[in-house]
């Protein structure tokens, strides 16, 4: 039988990286750079049967730190015109 992927990470305390999840039905995440110190630049993948357009987003996110701030750039959402131009 094939053994599943699973993600690993540490569960030190001193580990503040997030662990970053979308291997389920629908997570889009393609991948996760960090950039700071709570700061990561996320690329998805294109939404189907469009012209590499992405518009949307669905993953899973670990080892989060209550009352911590976080940061994500989303650093290929490429539709010209959307409701991320106007805040959402």
């Amino acid at each position: 039988a094939e053994k599943a992927d699973t993600v690993i990470y540490s569960k030190e305390v001193s580990d503040n990286t997030l662990a970053f999840e979308a291997r389920f039905e629908s997570g889009n995440l393609w991948s996760a750079t960090k950039v700071g110190k709570n700061e990561y630049d996320l690329r998805v993948r294109p939404d189907w049967n469009t012209a590499s357009y992405t518009q949307w987003y669905f993953f899973a996110i670990g080892n989060t730190r209550r009352g911590q701030k976080y940061k994500f750039n989303f650093v290929n959402m490429l539709k010209d015109d959307s409701l991320y131009n106007y805040g959402m």
